[in-house]
């Protein structure tokens, strides 16, 4: 029994050690206020002081868990920060054995923030996820207008922020910075809303660093000022944010150039420095922190006494850093980027080993720790190494980098996320297949073309691949219903809390971990392989190569995989990604004003087509010939091409004068790629063409629609005509919805549209189809699910072939898109084409394909030809057949049409420019059943 007088004198000491250690706080007297905090834990251990009241009992627990937490900031002893969470451990328990749940929310807080810290000493994960949930619980319990809303919201952000520095999850910074901006609008406290533009600072620091937003950056700027001017400079804090806002500093010297703003950083750095001197920990960080801003400075004087400063002080970080530290990565990034720029100013092979084993371990570690700096140190080494020519390293950083990607890329949860970290990846893989090709491993190099293309498009097939009927058959059922059950509530989910995606996100993965392992199912959602992803393509036509072509800073490549032989490699050393941006945005330029500079229009795709011809398909053609000699045909080739490649006309490139490979193709005369191949045809991957084999049976039914719009006076006739030519059953339509074009893309073989299109290169999922009853957008076709029986979707209208421009590897068009929900081959176009143009071309491809039986590849390459070399009498003849086919209520109108077209053709070949017959492209397989993928 604890005496009344006993416990006064407890109470009376705890009061008497309280204000002595808030005024040793206030002087930074760290010896006195650690004697009181020790006076304080002496005191706990009395064997009365659990007889206190409860409000004094868990404050005096907390008050000693949160001395022994600013001991560890200021000494940085690791048994200070251990003996703070015991405490809070102790204070959580009594509270919750109590059921005060205000006391619980603070306690939950204060050891999520204890917790977090710990685990940035340990760097053991475990750590984090408890600091995580503990933050978490705290917000949860906390009630919405409580004064302590802010402070739990504050530190749930920070552990948010550090998710996302582990992950690369978007979601988390964004969460972050709403959990932030609301606290901040609901402090009332100076102090309070100091700490919160401090940590919504880094927050939007983050999310600059990401997005390069500069109104983050700006903002995160003005706010750590105001943090620095709102705090006291004997508070703990005060430090931290000056070093924040000399980061703030040196990142706006980038920007601008400003000198004077790095010294004011340099200044600020040091400042810190000095005051972190008995906390190696702190004095470790801010010690990275102004190498990288002595290099900053180097890089604007070029002071090579600078740049030997920042290689001593990094060289002391990286020593002193453990590698289970959450920032080992990047400080083992910045020390090889500061020998690298040493290696080019001295030459010094040491230096260039030395950066090669920093990178390297910035690379292993990170893709555990910290995958997008794995992804910026892999491509910052890669690509000096192949500047050096080094394929060996630059394949090996590379490969670090793809599957830091990978990672990045499956740690996002919303496709929007997805994009952003893929527009920080664009010709990643071409760089990778580079050196992989260089190095001498052209089966790797092949796969990592294919790996990066459509990646959205393959995961996407590959979660709703029917295959997976294989494993009823195998006994695994329940496995493949768990799969679709999980995939479906994904899917179904779009829109929902982040944590709830999540969860779904990780309960898919789990279940398609589980598929890997049955055998015959280990490359399940598992990156393409070239004998289990390519080689399966190539051998199943042999009359078909399959072409791979890459551009990277230092050259290009193409490689080549036919059925009967390993891949071979055609070097393109002109072909650059300098080369193709400018030859994109000449042609993309010119596009955009073709309707009031026709002559303009033609001369660039003249210019573009030379180019083209010169820089990459003239030596494909030239390879082809040689190594297809022995077949009785010119080869049909299938053209997988990286980056903005595939925005370009490749079939339409001009290549010089030399012989074809077979008797009647080339014909030894200059001409067009189609002069010297058989057939034509692009692919956004291998991938995408397997579910040609998937689709269920063709039906026996066809479409052949059009609109009734002003622009398209030949739309009616072109689809009687295809109609009259289709051997199925062809329903002719006028104005369909949207509603019966979707329907009939899943249960008819072929579908023809003779309609007005657009595309949208900034936001490709909005390009779409003008139709009766609105727009039908990509984003609509997308989310069509399940399989279909088209064989052939034929895209008659302006620009339904042009992927978007932001991620151009992705390859997300109107083509693509009917690819991606089953359809087999897609015929679409590259830009806008003339409506008599297009009648012509169509009229003579359908008589190709129907009448002829080629397959829709060598079809419309023999079309396109067809059309690019009739004289006006071949051309009229056509005319006259089509007219006299139409029905009758569709003659009249269409000969009076055709009389106003003959009339302005004003040469002996009126269609011989490129604008009007190189438009159309074919995307995929399309022909008979055997020229699917077995």
């Amino acid at each position: 029994m604890v005496g009344f007088r006993h416990l006064f004198r407890m109470q009376k000491r705890l009061q008497n050690l309280e204000v002595q250690r808030v005024a040793a706080l206030g002087r930074n007297d760290w010896k006195e206020f650690e004697s009181s905090a020790a006076g304080l834990e002496e005191l706990i251990r009395d064997p009365g002081f659990k007889a206190m009241p409860v409000r004094q009992l868990i404050g005096g627990l907390n008050v000693i868990a949160e001395s022994r937490r600013i001991l560890f900031v200021v000494h940085g002893r690791a048994d200070d920060l251990d003996k703070a969470i015991t405490l809070w451990r102790e204070a959580l328990d009594i509270s919750t054995k109590l059921r005060r749940t205000d006391y619980q929310a603070n306690f939950h807080n204060n050891l999520g923030l204890a917790l977090d810290t710990l685990f940035g000493v340990t760097g053991e994960r475990r750590f984090f996820e408890e600091s995580v949930r503990h933050a978490e619980r705290a917000v949860e319990i906390t009630s919405p207008g409580s004064p302590d809303m802010p402070r739990h919201a504050s530190t749930l952000a920070l552990r948010y922020q550090t998710r996302y520095r582990l992950t690369g999850d978007l979601a988390d910074i964004e969460e972050s910075v709403k959990l932030l901006e609301s606290a901040l609008r609901q402090e009332r406290k100076r102090e309070g809303s100091a700490k919160i533009r401090h940590n919504l600072s880094m927050c939007l620091m983050d999310r600059f660093r990401h997005s390069e937003d500069p109104l983050d950056l700006e903002r995160s700027y003005d706010l750590i000022e105001q943090a620095l001017r709102d705090t006291e400079r004997n508070d703990p804090e005060y430090v931290d944010t000056l070093n924040v806002l000399a980061g703030r500093l040196e990142t706006l010297a980038s920007v601008t150039g400003d000198r004077a703003l790095l010294e004011r950083a340099l200044a600020h750095y040091r400042e810190v420095i000095e005051w972190f001197a008995g906390n190696p920990g702190k004095r470790l960080g801010v010690e990275r922190n102004l190498a990288t801003c002595l290099m900053a400075t180097y890089h604007l004087t070029g002071d090579a006494g600078q740049l030997q400063d920042a290689l001593f002080l990094m060289k002391e970080v990286v020593a002193g850093t453990g590698e289970e530290h959450p920032k080992y990565s990047g400080r083992c990034a910045d020390l090889g980027r500061i020998h690298y720029e040493r290696h080019l100013v001295t030459a010094d092979e040491g230096d260039w080993l030395e950066a090669v084993r920093a990178f390297g371990n910035s690379c292993r570690t990170g893709l555990i720790a910290d995958p997008a700096m794995a992804l910026q140190a892999g491509r910052g080494w890669g690509d000096a190494a192949l500047a050096k020519e080094r394929w060996a390293e630059a394949d090996v950083a590379y490969d670090y980098a793809v599957k830091a990607v990978d990672a990045l890329w499956r740690a996002q949860i919303s496709p929007s996320y997805r994009e952003s970290w893929l527009a920080r990846a664009v010709g990643l893989h071409a760089r990778s297949a580079y050196a992989a090709a260089r190095a001498g491993d052209l089966r790797k190099a092949a796969a990592r073309l294919e790996h990066g293309r459509a990646f959205a498009l393959s995961e996407k097939m590959a979660l709703v691949e029917v295959e997976l009927d294989r494993l009823e058959t195998l006994g695994h059922g329940e496995l493949r219903h768990r799969f679709l059950i999980a995939r479906n509530r994904l899917f179904g989910a779009a829109g929902s809390d982040a944590g709830h995606l999540r969860e779904l996100r990780d309960e898919l993965m789990d279940v398609a971990a589980q598929i890997a392992d049955v055998d015959g199912f280990q490359d399940f959602l598992q990156p393409p392989t070239f004998e289990g992803t390519i080689a399966p393509i190539a051998r199943a036509d042999p009359g078909r190569v399959l072409v791979y072509l890459g551009a990277t800073h230092v050259g290009g490549l193409a490689v080549i995989i036919a059925a009967d032989g390993e891949p071979f490699v055609i070097w393109l050393d002109s072909l650059t990604e300098e080369q193709v941006e400018g030859v994109y945005r000449d042609f993309s330029r010119a596009n955009g004003r073709r309707l009031v500079d026709r002559a303009g229009w033609d001369h660039t795709l003249e210019t573009v087509t030379s180019r083209l011809g010169a820089m990459v398909m003239g030596p494909v053609v030239k390879a082809l010939t040689t190594v297809a000699s022995h077949w009785e045909r010119a080869p049909e080739v299938m053209l997988v091409p990286q980056g903005l490649l595939s925005s370009l006309p490749l079939h339409a490139a001009l290549v010089e004068d030399r012989e074809g490979p077979a008797q009647g193709v080339g014909g030894g005369h200059t001409g067009h790629v189609l002069d010297h191949v058989s057939g034509f045809s692009y692919a956004p991957n291998a991938r995408s063409l397997r579910r040609a084999e998937w689709s269920e049976p063709p039906s026996a039914t066809a479409l052949a629609a059009y609109n009734t719009c002003d622009g398209l006076t030949f739309s009616p006739a072109e689809a009687h005509l295809v109609a009259q030519r289709l051997p199925e059953h062809c329903t002719v339509a006028a104005d369909p919805g949207r509603t019966e074009v979707l329907t009939r893309l899943r249960s008819d073989r072929v579908v023809h549209l003779a309609v007005h299109g657009r595309s949208d290169p900034y936001r490709p999922v909005d390009s779409h189809l003008l139709l009766a009853t609105g727009p039908l957008s990509l984003k609509e076709i997308l989310e069509v699910d399940g399989s279909t029986r088209c064989e052939l979707a034929v895209l008659s209208a302006c620009e339904t072939g042009v992927p978007g421009e932001r991620l151009p590897d992705e390859a997300v068009s109107l083509a693509v898109g009917l690819l991606h929900i089953g359809v087999s081959g897609v015929v679409s176009s590259q830009w806008a084409v003339s409506d008599s143009a297009a009648l012509l071309l169509m009229a003579k491809l359908y008589e190709l394909f129907t009448v002829a039986e080629l397959p829709m590849a060598r079809a419309l390459r023999r079309a396109q030809i067809w059309l690019r070399d009739a004289s006006c009498d071949d051309l009229a003849t056509l005319l006259d057949e089509i007219g006299a086919r139409l029905p009758t209520a569709e003659a009249a109108a269409f000969r009076e049409a055709a009389r106003e077209v003959r009339w302005n053709w004003s040469d002996n070949r009126p269609y011989n420019g490129l604008r009007h017959w190189a438009a159309f492209t074919f995307t995929g397989i399309h022909g008979t059943r055997e020229h699917a993928c077995e």
